[in-house]
């Protein structure tokens, strides 16, 4: 997938549900992201996927409860 470096989406909850969802939607629309969750090792999981679509990723594992 060609990069259209449409900048970064920041999705919070990234590695479950709705926010793994939305996140391979902008990726899919050619957004790099900054993806948040809990787990450090959930996170790297998902980026890990997401990366290979072609996208960038930035993880941060952080509660924001």
């Amino acid at each position: 997938m060609e990069n259209l470096n449409k900048g970064y989406a920041l999705i919070t909850g990234a590695t479950s549900c709705i926010g793994y969802e939305l996140t391979k939607l902008f990726v899919k629309d050619g957004y790099n992201l900054i993806i948040v969750a809990r787990t450090a090792e959930d996170l790297e999981k998902t980026a890990g996927e997401l990366k290979q679509s072609g996208a960038e990723v930035v993880t941060i594992a952080k509660d924001l409860f």
